[in-house]
């Protein structure tokens, strides 16, 4: 007999690289364990384009259930990293990501704290050091271990935890400060970026409050550089009064400057006054001109489309400003 299954929840992963639409950029896979509550509950995660389904063919099982599903997610584009803007320079070494649909930490409809996926959003790996400070705090009376939404109330039941193979995700909290934690999978070869989190009774409060599936969203935003167009080209010397127009009118303009190719060798640059976004769905329109003397307008047509900065040749400003610069030779 076939069984019938609801559409109880969609996550939709976005990205403004692609101008706001659907990314198709990750991997989706889970734990056996999971796995295994998945079945018991009678769950389907079906991953698709530029998101998650969940399906289940029995929802009155969800009712009284107050476990969480993990979900984990990577990225299939080396250079994720690149175009992707967290607020703050995060080394994928350094935590991994924690996405959860539960009220109490996320507002509704996304699951991060802000309008797009930040490093507020990131959470450390739990190490020997992390174990050993937070046992050595369970006396402390203001301090509180939260395993999801179950608090931990014994230093026993933290150890056992911390034991087991399975992976999970812990709040310590004092004075309403919360700090999160990731506990990796046993044996686990390679951590993955992000951690979807789902509570399980969380699903299905938000399914039966309107008998419809609940939707949320994974939004990233998209990097700025300041682009530098430098003159490497031995024709461009016998110029002495070029400019970079921009054709589509967008507000974009360019101010001389000189490049060390080496220290013998220095070139004419042009570099971008503002920061302009990576967006894979823009074609940007800039010309090498130069300027006319005899006051025309438009001066002579040196080079028609210049091309594009791309998120491989990034590199970070050497004055502490954090501002990223893209070069483009020519």
């Amino acid at each position: 007999m076939n069984q019938h299954y609801h559409h109880i929840s969609n996550i939709e992963f976005l990205h403004e690289y692609y101008g706001g639409d659907k990314f198709n950029g990750f991997t989706v896979n889970w734990t056996s364990e999971t796995a295994s509550l998945m079945d018991n509950l009678q769950l389907m995660v079906k991953p698709g384009f530029g998101g998650i389904s969940i399906l289940c063919s029995d929802i009155e099982l969800l009712s009284s259930e107050d476990s969480t599903i993990f979900l984990r997610i990577s990225p299939k584009d080396p250079l994720f990293f690149n175009y992707t803007d967290f607020g703050q320079e995060f080394s994928p070494k350094a935590g991994i990501f924690l996405f959860s649909n539960h009220k109490g930490i996320n507002k509704d409809g996304v699951m991060h704290q802000e309008d797009y996926v930040s490093t507020k959003d990131c959470i450390k790996v739990i190490n020997r050091e992390i174990v050993q400070e937070i046992a050595s705090k369970f006396n402390d009376s203001d301090f509180q271990v939260w395993e999801g939404i179950e608090p931990v109330l014994e230093l026993r039941h933290f150890t056992g935890l911390m034991s087991e193979i399975s992976e999970k995700f812990f709040f310590i909290e004092k004075n309403k400060n919360r700090q999160a934690f990731y506990k990796p999978r046993g044996g686990m070869e390679k951590k993955p970026f992000g951690l979807i989190a789902l509570n399980v009774y969380d699903i299905y409060s938000a399914y039966k409050q309107s008998e419809k599936m609940a939707s949320f969203e994974i939004k990233f935003k998209n990097r700025k550089t300041v682009w530098k167009y430098i003159l490497t080209d031995k024709v461009y010397e016998k110029f002495t009064d070029l400019s970079i127009m921009d054709t589509q009118e967008n507000g974009v303009s360019f101010k001389e400057g000189e490049f060390e190719i080496r220290p013998d060798w220095k070139v004419k640059c042009f570099e971008s006054e503002t920061e302009i976004p990576f967006r894979i769905d823009l074609n940007r329109r800039f010309q090498v001109l130069e300027k006319s003397k005899e006051g025309r307008q438009n001066g002579k047509l040196i080079h028609k489309q210049l091309p594009e900065a791309k998120p491989d040749q990034i590199h970070l400003n050497g004055d502490n400003t954090g501002i990223f610069y893209s070069h483009i030779y020519i």
